[in-house]
């Protein structure tokens, strides 16, 4: 079976002739299957003594097949599969990236159940292939929470689409090495997360590139917030994406577009409160002496916050097929420790060969700061081609 699906992706992407996604339909019954391929290049920028440069490399992200149904009028469904990451633990992009069904019986709200993309922070819902960038910004891309989980999804729209309202409740694991592993963590209590977003004066879809150079001037806002007190130790790059204890994360962006131009704003404020706190040390580098360290936490502290915020400004010219964009990114994950914000600011240009369906994408990564607590950063270049059937 599985041999099947990669030669029918390869088969889709790779003939010229395959422009647009396959439709099987019996009148009552529909199945659209697409997919996409992307691969890169990664060169870092590595210190002269550095004598492991193993990020040096050429990747596939992307190699995956999308199915996408409907059956009558009322249930839909979507089953989309990444077979360029099986056997990896990655958060922005995992290999099950959905697998879940929505019910649009109810006149009052529509239901999803399953696996899929959380509804929070605009930077992490956009899909890959509509942004300009390579990867996301520290706080989109999965290491301070989870972008995917099991669970339920309420789903309402309004006013033809301008007003977005969710509400959902998720194992609180993330990704599908977790959430979908079988058990929750010992509290058994859910991840709670809703958001809801306006849009003036018509419906604003989420990608980051005005390629269709709107007419009349368009602006999204959004406002999130997502809350979980789970009984799981401290994970991922960042100490903070599940933690043992009760985490409450709000954020907001504004999205605007117009005849090419467009720009993204978004900020995140993140409360930690661990249950040991009591037993939590932590170590400070000094950027200036290299010397460490070791702090106990406060007595009078409970708890912690991190936080972050991006701006990104784009523009695409159809007379050069390119899109031009920048972003700086600003992130801390702990306001009482020293000398731990990343920063960093990002270059992207996109050749659009064929629109959307064919793209070189390149991508230069520029620190700001040196991040000491959790290791250096170093300035790096990806370049690669993103092909989809679609």
């Amino acid at each position: 079976m599985r041999i099947f699906l990669l030669a029918l992706l390869a088969s889709l992407c790779i003939h010229p002739s395959a422009k647009a996604q396959l439709l099987l339909t019996d009148g009552r019954n529909t199945l659209e299957i697409s997919g996409g391929l992307y691969t890169y290049y990664n060169y870092r920028f590595y210190p002269e003594k550095a004598t492991d440069q193993k990020k040096n490399n050429f990747a596939v992200r992307n190699a995956y097949i999308d199915f996408e149904g409907r059956i009558g009028k009322n249930i839909e469904y979507d089953l989309k599969y990444n077979f360029a990451k099986v056997g990896q633990d990655d958060a922005e992009n995992p290999p099950l990236m959905s697998a879940n069904m929505l019910y649009k019986g109810l006149k009052v709200v529509d239901i999803r159940v399953g696996y899929g993309k959380l509804m929070y922070g605009r930077s992490s819902i956009v899909a890959f292939q509509y942004s300009p960038f390579i990867q996301r910004s520290v706080f989109g891309k999965g290491d301070i929470y989870s972008r995917r989980d099991a669970g339920v999804n309420l789903e309402k729209t309004l006013f033809n689409q301008r007003i977005n309202l969710y509400a959902g409740a998720y194992t609180g694991l993330g990704e599908a090495f977790n959430s979908l592993a079988g058990d929750n963590d010992p509290s058994g209590n859910p991840e709670f997360v809703g958001r809801v977003d306006y849009s003036y004066p018509c419906r604003y879809r989420y990608r980051e590139i005005d390629n269709i150079h709107v007419p009349i001037p368009m602006v999204s806002v959004g406002l999130n917030g997502r809350y979980a007190d789970k009984r799981r130790e401290f994970a991922g790059d960042y100490s903070m994406k599940t933690i043992n204890g009760r985490k409450r994360a709000v954020g907001a962006d504004i999205s605007f577009q117009y005849k090419g131009f467009s720009a993204q704003a978004e900020v995140h404020s993140v409360s930690v409160t661990p249950r040991l706190r009591n037993g939590l040390s932590y170590t400070n580098s000094d950027l200036k002496t290299g010397v460490a360290t070791t702090q106990n936490w406060a007595p009078t502290e409970d708890h912690y916050t991190a936080g972050g915020y991006m701006v990104q400004a784009n523009y695409h010219s159809k007379v050069l097929k390119s899109v031009f964009s920048v972003r700086y990114d600003n992130f801390n994950a702990n306001n009482l420790r020293k000398f731990d914000t990343s920063e960093n600011i990002n270059f992207a240009y996109n050749y659009m060969v064929d629109g959307f369906n064919s793209v070189i994408k390149v991508q230069y990564f520029y620190r700001l700061t040196k991040d000491a607590v959790n290791g250096p950063a170093d300035d790096q270049i990806r370049i690669g081609w993103q092909l989809l059937f679609k």
